[in-house]
């Protein structure tokens, strides 16, 4: 057998520097395509940490503004107070209501509510978690192309933080939902009245002291310290990749499915228990310790400021850093049906 000709070795070795140059295509084609993958999945995983802690932040600061018409409720049930009990109420009318202190009440009770209306604005959900929200989609968008449709905050899952009606503010007029629980404090306002009767030679005559009083709805307290009013991030979903992506339900990963990455953030305070007040039990409801207060025999320790917290401030968080509530951030993942153990789940 003859020996094969130049022609046909030549020949062979175009056939193999093909192959060879077919594979490192394909090797570099993969390549490329898993570096645009693994990038898209950090941009990603830095979209939903920061459309989460925008969450965090707007609902911190709607916190705070909380904090601050809490305080201006009670600053006002304070003057009001101070207003009643600066003087001595006196008619001559053999009558224990005063209706000079009367018409008092009734213009403090009408300032009282402005500011509890005001409250109840602000700690609404459309007003406080909703905003919050459309803030967190619209930090990813602007991070990541397309990624605020694939943004969630976990407000379709019963017990979630962010879920409209997973919390209410309390009032007298009706509960509504809010970014917390709240519920409204019966304050009282009353006043030292001279009884006085028209029966001494003409003149009035005193016959007692009385203490009218009445009771207004006012400040707000949290039923507990906790929870911590925290958020969590869900994006499902990665970018289909420019090269070797096969066709998939969700594509990306080469049709692996849909992906789903995770984050959690919370607003709290710099220090102590989550609130915008931290009251004993006797401040939540009203006591006489907020104000000038008349309250025979006892002394009084005028407190207006109801030891508010309005330093809230947001950061990112952990799934077990203990963040409580209705449902807890590994609750809402094991609703998901997600891998408590992974944060990239297909």
């Amino acid at each position: 057998m003859s020996p094969p000709s130049p022609g046909r070795r030549r020949g062979q070795a175009a056939v193999l520097v093909a192959l060879v140059l077919f594979v490192l295509v394909l090797f570099l084609a993969l390549a490329t395509n898993l570096g645009i993958l693994v990038n898209d999945r950090i941009r990603l995983q830095n979209t939903i940490d920061l459309a989460t802690y925008a969450v965090a932040w707007r609902e911190a600061r709607a916190l705070n503004e909380l904090a601050r018409r809490n305080r201006d409720i009670a600053f006002k049930v304070a003057e009001c107070r101070a207003r009643l009990v600066g003087r001595i109420w006196d008619e001559c009318n053999c009558l224990p209501p005063d209706s000079g202190a009367e018409a008092a009440i009734d213009r403090c009770a009408t300032e009282i509510d402005v500011l509890v209306r005001r409250f109840l604005d602000t700690a609404s959900y459309t007003t406080s978690v909703a905003p919050a929200l459309a803030a967190g989609r619209a930090t990813a968008e602007g991070n990541f192309a397309g990624a605020g449709s694939l943004v969630s905050f976990m407000e379709h899952l019963p017990g979630s933080p962010t879920r409209r009606g997973t919390h209410h503010a309390v009032a007298s007029t009706g509960a509504v939902a809010a970014i917390a629980d709240f519920e409204q404090a019966h304050v009282v306002l009353n006043y030292a009245h001279l009884v006085q009767c028209p029966v001494c030679e003409g003149a009035c005559c005193v016959t007692g002291v009385a203490f009218p009083e009445r009771v207004v709805p006012a400040w707000f307290w949290k039923r507990t310290d906790r929870p911590e009013i925290w958020v969590e991030g869900r994006i499902a979903g990665v970018p289909r990749a420019p090269f070797l992506d096969l066709p998939g339900p969700g594509g990306g990963f080469f049709g692996s499915g849909r992906a789903a990455l995770w984050a959690y953030a919370v607003a709290k305070p710099f220090e102590g228990s989550v609130g915008p007040t931290r009251l004993s039990a006797s401040d939540r409801h009203g006591s006489w310790r907020v104000g000038p207060l008349y309250v025979p025999g006892l002394a009084l320790l005028p407190d207006p400021a109801l030891g508010m917290i309005d330093t809230y401030r947001a950061r990112l968080a952990g799934i077990h850093e203990g963040l409580t509530g209705p449902a807890t951030p590994a609750d809402l993942i094991d609703l998901e049906g997600i891998w408590r153990s992974s944060r990239f789940h297909h």
